[in-house]
């Protein structure tokens, strides 16, 4: 159970650093066509790991320090759980209100983590911190963030191999069928030979996940729910829809428990707009923000190495502005005061955890306890889905 102390992560055993580059390319066999060779026997013995996009990927040693860039939450997040802090180069994470609660005190140690950084995948960044394995998905760089061939080519070359795929959210463009985020997590556990802590967290998870299942009312009993994007403004009457039905990792919560989408719309990712109009045509019972509890938004306020999250700055940017409007206060939302902020959307396995647990109560407070918005990521013990302690001990090595 809890001890309401916030602890500092211990170093975790990392062998000798090296890393050698991987290649691009469609792997066989295995999930999503991807097999993986981990050879445990010699710590200096050379190893290869495989999955889609990044191919085969050999490393000379278990490596000591990595990196995630910029919109990769889910893979910084992978690469805490399994233990690889002191290795970690901080860049944004988003989920950082997450670990803090869980009792790791990240910020003390990495002061300059944080969520805007808009270098943080540019190729000079990546020579810079010169990280022996580079946890960015390369085909998304070429595609979404305009690198070339030849600086994929070059960053291999002479810093690391890459080693990440796309699984926040499927696009077609990138042309591969991505593995969903427990399969980069196993593979990833395999880079950097930590079976066990993979095989803990996913029974943590695996346990949890058939609790809350079990526990579901029948689908016509579940909500109507209105989910929008961060990028919504309602003081201009503008709200960005959110689908939560599309394949990826940014949505697995979603997937689990189950509402039903009040705007009518399928996929992943923004939707399209409404204005107020729009709004009360749906008539959500609930309405959640995505990202509500993301590090970087100013409801997440950080007093020194403290995190907390500021309800009545949510309040004020996203509640109070709809209640005064004269078709936003006749909103079923508005009327059982079912306004919320949402789990982060670039989600790994600690921070699914918590986004599972958290919905479960906003969606369905009878069965699994009510939303405080003064301690979101913080209910009783005796409504706690899954054993803080326990997975504080599995990360740290305790």
């Amino acid at each position: 159970m809890r001890t309401g102390r916030r602890r500092f992560l211990q170093a975790s055993l990392i062998l000798s650093a090296g890393a050698v580059s991987g290649c691009i390319g469609e792997g066989d066999g295995g999930a999503n066509g991807s097999r993986s060779t981990d050879s445990t026997s010699n710590a200096n013995e050379s190893y290869t790991v495989e999955m889609v996009p990044v191919g085969e990927v050999e490393f000379e040693s278990v490596p000591e320090t990595w990196y995630s860039g910029r919109r990769n939450g889910d893979w910084a997040d992978m690469g805490l759980a399994l233990g690889q802090v002191d290795g970690w180069i901080p860049g944004p994470l988003p989920s950082m209100l997450y670990y803090d609660d869980l009792g790791f005190d990240l910020l003390s140690r990495f002061p300059d983590a944080r969520w805007v950084n808009e270098q943080a995948n540019d190729p000079e960044r990546i020579h810079e911190v010169d990280p022996d394995v580079i946890l960015l998905d390369p085909v998304n760089l070429r595609i979404r963030w305009d690198w070339s061939a030849q600086a994929i080519e070059d960053v291999e070359r002479t810093v690391g191999p890459f080693f990440a795929a796309m699984v926040y959210r499927y696009r077609e463009e990138l042309g591969y069928e991505p593995p969903t985020m427990y399969e980069a997590f196993e593979k990833l556990s395999m880079v950097f030979k930590e079976r066990e802590r993979y095989d803990a967290i996913k029974g943590i998870h695996d346990e949890m996940l058939e609790t809350v299942k079990s526990r579901l009312p029948p689908e016509d009993e579940r909500p109507r729910l209105g989910y929008l994007d961060d990028g919504t403004n309602p003081q201009q009457g503008e709200f960005e829809l959110a689908a939560f039905g599309g394949r990826g990792s940014e949505n697995k919560q979603y997937h689990e428990l189950g509402p039903t989408n009040a705007f009518d719309i399928e996929g992943g990712g923004s939707e399209g707009w409404v204005d107020y109009e729009g709004l009360l045509d749906a008539d959500p019972e609930m309405i959640i923000f995505q990202d509500g509890l993301m590090f970087g938004w100013e409801f997440v306020e950080r007093n020194g190495t403290e995190l907390s999250f500021n309800a009545a700055a949510f309040q004020e940017r996203f509640v109070t502005p709809i209640e005064n409007h004269p078709i936003g206060g006749q909103l079923t939302a508005i009327e059982e005061n079912q306004v919320y902020p949402g789990g982060i959307g670039e989600q790994g396995p600690v921070t699914n955890l918590y986004n599972t647990e958290l919905l479960g109560r906003q969606l369905y407070p009878d069965e699994f306890g009510a939303f405080d918005p003064e301690a979101p990521l913080s209910p009783s013990d005796d409504e706690e889905l899954f054993d803080r302690e326990e997975l504080y001990d599995i990360i740290a090595g305790e």
